[in-house]
């Protein structure tokens, strides 16, 4: 992330450039997805030689959280005189790739167990179900016992980034005007508006934002450079709307937004869902019937 901005809790806030009363917020780790008592929804159905693992995780805060946000960002701003109901708050844009359920043994070495597609909106929802063998099973025990180190939840996606970039040429065309004829071609007119630029009778002005690479940058100039040829050619032919009718100025602007995306991922250990070792109440122990497994 580029944009400037301030931590609440675990989440990342940044403004809206364009809306001063919406805001985008990153959230940190991932967190368990809840059942109506608040408890983690995990369970571990731990046979002799194998185990089912069932769990929900989300990436993204509680409604408590971001009211709590709103709040503080009215403090942080006050001079904007807004009030909570009026902050926007929204999930900074991603693109969630994949949700994964990792393990690790006492060896260290570590096995992707399953990798699941999310709900696909915020707060991405993910639900595993998977099958275990004896060593990782021993691995998801021991995290929810509060080891950790052993059982991890990972979210990987794609942040998008908007960067804004535009290009304005303006100025008086009088001069210019004059120099074409209304069967002109946008190519003529072109080297008028060149020339114009460099003899600083039309001004050109740039705006754009670091991390935009200068071929854009270019890209976005030469498109500007053309727009200002077809308006100054519509002037010599006297349909233009752009002039003053008097001093014949015109201005032309070409915004053109472009899109970055940037690799990320984030992670939780699942031992910290259960402080004291509070996950072993989600463990059911099965015993074998006639010596046999389901």
């Amino acid at each position: 992330m580029n944009q400037p901005g301030f931590m609440f809790q675990s989440l990342y806030c940044y403004e809206d450039s364009d809306s001063p009363d919406t805001f985008y917020y990153v959230p940190g780790e991932p967190s368990p997805e809840r059942d109506p008592q608040g408890r983690p929804t995990l369970s571990l159905l731990a046979f002799e030689d194998t185990a089912i693992l069932q769990l929900g995780a989300r990436w993204g805060p509680e409604e408590k959280t971001l009211d709590a946000l709103r709040r503080a960002i009215v403090d942080k701003f006050p001079t904007r005189c807004l009030i909570p109901a009026q902050v926007r708050l929204v999930h900074s844009p991603v693109t969630i790739r994949s949700a994964d359920i990792i393990v690790t043994g006492e060896n260290g070495q570590s096995e992707l167990l399953q990798s699941v597609t999310t709900s696909g909106l915020p707060p991405f929802m993910a639900i595993f179900n998977v099958r275990l063998s004896v060593l990782a099973k021993a691995s998801v025990i021991r995290a929810l016992y509060g080891t950790a180190n052993h059982l991890t939840v990972r979210y990987r996606g794609l942040f998008t980034t908007v960067l804004p970039v535009s290009t304005a040429i303006s100025g008086d065309a009088r001069h210019e005007v004059q120099s074409l004829r209304s069967s002109s071609t946008v190519d003529e007119a072109r080297v008028v508006v060149d020339r114009a630029l460099i003899s600083g009778q039309f001004k050109l002005t740039r705006y754009s934002t670091p991390g935009v690479p200068p071929d854009f940058n270019e890209l976005v100039e030469e498109e500007a450079r053309v727009a200002a040829a077809k308006a100054l050619r519509r002037l010599a032919q006297g349909q233009a709307k752009e002039a003053d009718p008097e001093l014949l100025r015109f201005a032309v602007t070409i915004s053109k937004p472009l899109s970055q995306n940037t690799s990320f991922d984030v992670s939780t250990d699942v031992s910290t869902w259960f402080p004291q070792g509070q996950g072993k109440i989600h463990v059911r122990v099965v015993e074998a019937i006639c010596g046999n497994n389901p």
